[in-house]
């Protein structure tokens, strides 16, 4: 059968025959029950095996993004007596990547800005060419801060990123929150369960003019502080060459740092530090 989600019906002669177990293609069964005496649902993994009248099976597959070709073998079996059958479920690969039809953010109840902790930063410099003098020194506190952003979906796992088209995933991150709506960022990024980037040129190239003593060792030392965005996210994917659309939700969390402590500076000789 094809990669795509699809469903199609299996027809029998006989009704009085029951569903034993449901196996992987090696023979082992997954954990619950795959058993069913008469009409009923079984689940498994990515498929629906539906059995609505005597002597129909109804199955449902999900697309499939595992990257390989899989299935599942239905055992059979009568009521009374020895006859036993199988059924054997093969799936391709799915080749029809989902692409992205739009991505809105919202302001829910529990979303909105909190402080999100501290870090602390550390550099350590020694200046040999101004002979023993102290000179001004410029000093960066946010330069390797990056922000982390996360997407956590509501009802489905990070196989969501594995539908979409590789080569189609980039979006507009949220940047703050006004009036109590998303104002959105101008970088374009990439749809991944997390990641990381520069969130403000500005912060990242703040500094503060420090003094620096040649021939020492310089240590100057902060406190970054960092806040946490988390706002409600609506994905749209659609299914180029069909009406198939998935939509889904989830909440989208960015922690970034914004400010930093008074900056701390000690000045040790060479021989004591190394």
């Amino acid at each position: 059968m094809a990669g795509d989600a699809s469903t199609f019906e299996i027809s029998f002669t006989r009704s009085n025959w029951r569903i034993a177990s449901i196996t992987d293609l090696d023979g082992y069964s997954p954990t619950g029950s795959t058993q069913l005496e008469g009409l009923g649902t079984l689940h498994y993994r990515w498929a629906t095996i539906r059995r609505d009248q005597e002597n129909t099976l109804i199955i449902e597959t999900e697309d499939n993004f595992d990257n390989e070709e899989r299935g599942f073998i239905i055992h059979l079996e009568l009521r009374e007596g020895f006859y036993k059958e199988q059924i054997v479920i093969h799936q391709k690969k799915c080749e029809n990547f989902y692409q992205i039809e739009s991505m809105k953010y919202s302001v829910e109840a529990d979303d909105g800005v909190r402080e999100s902790g501290i870090e602390y930063d550390k550099t350590t410099y020694r200046n040999e060419t101004i002979g023993d003098k102290t000179e001004k020194h410029d000093y960066y506190p946010f330069i390797n801060k990056r922000t982390e952003y996360k997407f956590l979906f509501d009802n489905h796992s990070d196989k969501i990123f594995s539908w979409i088209d590789p080569e189609k995933r980039t979006i507009y991150l949220p940047d703050h929150i006004e009036d109590g709506k998303v104002i959105m960022g101008q970088q374009e990024l990439l749809l991944v369960n997390q990641g990381r980037y520069y969130k403000e040129d500005g912060l990242r190239y703040k500094y503060f003019e420090v003094d620096i003593v040649g021939m020492k060792w310089n240590i100057y030392t902060s406190t970054i502080y960092y806040k946490s965005l988390q706002v409600t996210f609506t994905l749209t994917l659609t299914s180029p060459g069909s009406d198939i659309k998935k939509v889904v939700k989830g909440k989208f969390t960015q922690r970034y740092p914004y400010d930093c402590s008074p900056i701390h500076h000690e000045v040790r000789d060479s021989s004591e530090y190394e």
